[in-house]
């Protein structure tokens, strides 16, 4: 399970503004047991891989790890093997940006503890090569320039021809067909087959969702090459599951990612809650304590401005857009304005059309809406996926397979001829609600990451920095339902221990023996309970 960890993190984890190795999807590990309760295996569930990362980042932010390690770490002779000639600061996919280096890590080091976890989850020494070979394609196909023509027809540039001639030979497929499948559009209808030519900005669209989609089948690939190494549902009969999972998002610019992002913290900020909720109302029974019921605001009413398909709720109103062959970002803003402008949780600025603001439990953030039907249809057109099903490769074959399966039942799809997919966003609504399902079913334990500084480094405690951690954490919410009830808490025998000096001498000493033992006692200890009760019996005069 360890050996996996470097492999996930080289291709799902990237530097940010705010953290040099963030994970850029969410995982649950299940640590598998039998029924002699040792551990017998794991199983991995990802949430979410961030593929847009893979085509454009924020400045001062890097790719995925995995692209600098292979530029880093292969040498001269493999470089040229796979035609990465070309200085990684030239390459648009790593070199636009701003940042290539995170100060002490080796990046050329670290491919070789991802290639040694790739040989622990047993791939082969073949299967290793197709994989650098594949994330070789994605840094060229990202420098093929796309010109256009007077008749406003896209091509392949002058300077491209050999770029995509390497591209295409990495993957297994032929040049030209990749060229022609970049620059057109084969659409069918009731009575004919039509070839529409693309402009230069929807081939530009087209090879960045060719690298988007190589790139997230590979992370998925490996992700159940992992589990079929680890897996033993066979003899597992019960599990721990760890979630390590996005924190809350606030950026200067908020796109459909971190509304995603958002909307699973809102969700888990109310599992929280109610555990929090639970807890104190457990306590409290076992000790026999009247209250009056503990109170707290409850995130319903956002979840359902998200989610709620009776209300309409914003991805589902995003679905229905995308469903609309001539539906644009700009419809669906105004439509969510329109639908939801009463909504206490929603905010639309006066200024910015193409924008809306929601009130989540950790503060208001505001979202802009270009790029949204794109990035929830997440689709490959078919003659790309066609063509890539056409591969030389035997893992390109695996990650484009000619059976792939249709969204579940009753899952939202995407409308339109030949898509048989989810959209991202219900693909996630329907993934959180069955993690959410089984986080009902657990005894859940809560691990809260604080970073003192945002500049990591040591003895540096920046207070506004680390409140904002904990208010986006939910920790500020659950001190808060804590102590609307009884929140100083002491065990009996150090409270007796404490407190017995205002007893005076004579109870003392008539109780010497059970002092000394509650010295020793455990928590919960009930000689030491008994103990107490009778200190507070003969000092607090409680006519209840």
């Amino acid at each position: 399970v360890l050996a996996t960890n470097p492999l996930l993190e080289a291709f799902g984890n990237a530097r940010t503004l705010r953290n040099d190795n963030s994970s850029r999807f969410g995982k649950f590990i299940e640590i598998q047991f039998d029924e002699t309760r040792r551990m017998s295996g794991a199983r991995i569930h990802i949430y979410l891989l961030e593929k847009t990362r893979v085509i454009a980042q924020a400045g001062g932010e890097r790719n995925f790890h995995i692209f600098y390690q292979l530029m880093r770490g292969l040498t001269p002779d493999e470089r040229r093997a796979s035609h990465l000639t070309i200085p990684l600061e030239e390459l648009r996919l790593v070199g636009r940006s701003g940042c290539v280096d995170i100060p002490g890590v080796d990046d050329g080091a670290q491919l070789m503890r991802t290639l040694d976890a790739m040989e622990a989850v047993a791939l082969s020494a073949a299967e290793q090569e197709q994989v650098l070979r594949a994330l070789a394609a994605v840094l060229l196909l990202a420098q093929v320039e796309l010109d256009q023509g007077a008749d406003e027809h896209a091509a392949v540039g002058a300077g491209s021809v050999r770029l995509i001639e390497q591209a295409a030979e990495l993957v297994g497929i032929d040049a030209a067909e990749l060229s022609h499948a970049l620059c057109t559009r084969r659409l069918v209808t009731r009575d004919d087959e039509v070839t529409v030519r693309l402009n230069r900005e929807q081939a530009d669209d087209s090879r960045d969702a060719l690298a988007k989609a190589l790139y997230g089948k590979l992370f998925g690939w490996l992700v159940e090459r992992c589990n079929a190494k680890l897996s033993d549902e066979q003899t597992a009969c019960s599990f721990i599951g760890i979630l390590d999972i996005f924190g809350f998002e606030q950026f200067a610019v908020n796109s459909f990612e971190q509304l995603c992002i958002n909307y699973a913290n809102e969700r888990l900020q109310q599992q929280f809650n109610w555990d929090i909720f639970k807890a104190e109302q457990a306590e409290y029974a076992a000790e026999g304590i009247e209250w009056a019921g503990i109170d707290f605001v409850d995130n319903q009413r956002c979840l359902d401005l998200i989610d709620r398909k009776e209300a309409m709720g914003l991805l589902h109103l995003l679905d229905e857009e995308c469903a609309i062959q001539r539906g644009t970002d700009e419809k669906f803003a105004q439509k969510a304005r329109e639908r939801h402008a009463s909504h206490a949780d929603f905010e639309a600025p006066k200024r910015d059309q193409l924008s809306f603001s929601i009130r989540h439990y950790a503060g208001a953030v505001t979202y802009l809406c270009t790029g949204f039907r794109d990035k929830n249809k997440d689709t490959l057109h078919q003659d790309l996926g066609a063509l890539m099903q056409t591969s030389a490769s035997a893992l390109v074959l695996a990650l484009f397979p000619t059976d792939a399966p249709t969204a579940p039942h009753g899952a939202r799809r995407a409308k339109g001829k030949g898509s048989d997919k989810m959209t991202t966003g219900s693909q996630f609504m329907t993934q959180l609600a069955s993690l959410m399902r089984t986080i009902n079913a657990t005894d859940v334990h809560y691990v809260r990451c604080v970073k003192p500084n945002t500049i990591s480094q040591p003895a540096l405690f920046q207070v506004t920095h680390v409140a904002h951690q904990l208010r986006c954490a939910g920790v500020l919410e659950a001190v808060r339902i804590s102590r609307m009830a009884y929140p100083n808490r002491m065990p009996h025998a150090a409270f007796v221990l404490r407190y017995a000096l205002l007893l005076g001498r004579d109870w003392q000493a008539g109780h010497a023996e059970q002092l000394a033992a509650a010295r020793q006692a455990p928590p919960g200890d009930e000689a030491a309970r008994r103990l107490c009760e009778g200190a507070l019996a003969a000092t607090v005069d409680d006519p209840a």
